[in-house]
């Protein structure tokens, strides 16, 4: 599997091209990017075969959660020291894990209802994904930088040196809707009540605060899709969470969020190789 970045197209043609000759390999490719640069690759590596990005996905899901047991993991977190904890589902998948909401979370997101091994829609999608977490991050620190380094930065802040929570507004607990003090009510809420001249906030409370303000949306638009569809099991993919081997935060802030929205009812999932779902299906394809 070639995992490029579509500002590194030439560099990934010469490399395939390397591969082709030599050995005996068919090049599909499926994504945006196989479509953005289908011309090019088909002048470049003749034998070029396109597939569906979504087709692919699903292939792929499929078949890893038929034939591994350790793909799917939930999150919780330890008691005493606060740790995120990865818990493996076992697995192969029943029959009775259908139907589940899949959501994609790459640029944008997009959701999907897998109703069998077979069959699955597009039934929705969010413009909140990985380019708004970045890009908002770029105008609000003015700095050129990397996802990466985003991502480390949000592990280092906290939250509510940003964000209000329920306490900040009411005081304390609101109980009569079972809001406890500490929950956010309004992301960046603190800066709203500053002045410009009084705004010194550190960086990484700024990254904290708005990865968990994209995810908590993404995390309620999936659990609505799913509440609407009765659907219980939701299962995120996409490169917005990636690096999850040593950076659990994303799928923490995610998992949290479906955990109180759903009051508990539904739990968010997560996949080991999410990554590669598309690649690895392309080779269940025609």
């Amino acid at each position: 599997f070639i995992y490029f970045k579509t500002s590194r197209i030439s560099g990934a043609i010469q490399l395939v091209r390397t591969l082709l000759n030599e050995s005996n390999i068919n090049c599909v490719t499926t994504g945006g990017g196989s479509i953005k640069f289908f011309d090019s690759l088909q002048n470049e590596l003749k034998n070029v075969k396109k597939r569906d990005e979504f087709d692919c996905l699903i292939l792929g899901l499929n078949n890893l959660l038929k034939y591994s047991t350790d793909q799917v993991y939930y999150i919780e977190k330890s008691l005493s020291n606060n740790e995120i904890l990865k818990i493996p589902l076992s697995l192969p998948v029943k029959k009775d894990f259908y139907p589940f909401i899949l959501a994609n979370v790459g640029s944008g997101c997009s959701f999907l209802l897998v109703e069998s091994k077979t069959r699955f829609r597009r039934v929705g999608g969010s413009i909140l994904g990985g380019s708004c977490f970045l890009g908002l991050l770029k105008l609000i620190l003015k700095e050129n930088i990397s996802y990466e380094q985003g991502m480390e930065m949000a592990k280092e802040g906290v939250i509510r040196n940003v964000s209000s929570t329920i306490g900040d507004i009411y005081g304390g607990n609101y109980d009569k809707f079972n809001l406890d003090s500490s929950t956010i009510a309004a992301a960046f809420g603190k800066v709203a009540s500053l002045k410009m001249e009084q705004v010194n906030i550190d960086k990484n409370d700024k990254s904290s605060a708005l990865l968990h303000m994209v995810c908590l949306n993404i995390a309620q638009i999936s659990y609505l899709f799913a509440k609407s569809y009765s659907v219980k099991n939701i299962l995120f993919s996409g490169s917005f969470l990636r690096h999850q081997s040593t950076n659990s935060l994303t799928s923490a802030f995610i998992s949290e969020s479906i955990t109180y929205w759903s009051e508990n009812k539904f739990r968010a999932l997560f996949l080991k190789h999410e990554g590669y779902l598309g690649a690895f299906g392309c080779l269940f394809t025609d």
